[in-house]
């Protein structure tokens, strides 16, 4: 493992495949939120504040992982508190969530109970054995909670899939799955 101090609130954390798999972590996994990843990055935190001094406890702090030939790099960064703002109001976007399947047929078992409409702002991502859906907060309904395995609500999630699974079907392409699945039945 090595550690670099780029800057203030910055740190660069380089992890080979070999001390990933003795910390019983794989690439995959960084994606998801598992009780697995929460004890390893407070492991990884642990060792950074031993070794540098960097203590990112009771601050916001953003932790990406960029996978490598060889391993993974994970920059971790402590975003500043700013205090006495006046006059801001802050907007807020429509949050992405995504749901978590565990099967393709719990996909389609979801979709094919959902309005073209609201399909076609979703997109469909597969890696390693799940399925993901991204779509805005606005659309979650709670029969999507009866289908998936999880639902996260963090937009950086959605970029993570984006740069590591498979896009399988846009939300035109989701509405088309979802009709041919009805046929079926």
């Amino acid at each position: 493992m090595r550690i670099e101090k780029i800057e203030k609130n910055r740190i660069k954390v380089t992890l080979t495949d070999a001390e990933l798999e003795d910390m019983n972590i794989n690439i995959g996994m960084l994606v998801e939120n598992s009780s697995e990843v929460d004890n390893f990055l407070v492991e990884i935190m642990d060792i950074i504040k031993a070794e540098t001094g960097f203590c990112a406890e009771n601050a916001q702090t953003v932790i990406e992982a960029i996978p490598e030939k060889n391993g993974v790099v994970l920059l971790v960064s402590k975003i500043p508190q700013r205090r006495n703002i006046h006059g801001i109001r802050a907007v807020r976007r429509d949050e992405t969530c995504i749901l978590e399947f565990e099967s393709f047929d719990d996909v389609c078992e979801m979709i094919v109970h959902l309005p073209a409409e609201t399909l076609e702002k979703m997109r469909l991502y597969g890696i390693l054995d799940r399925f993901y859906i991204t779509t805005g907060r606005k659309n979650i309904t709670a029969l999507m909670y009866e289908y998936c395995t999880k639902c996260k609500k963090n937009s950086t999630a959605e970029a993570r899939l984006g740069e590591y699974a498979a896009m399988i079907a846009d939300g035109k392409a989701l509405a088309k799955i979802a009709l041919n699945a009805k046929k079926l039945k």
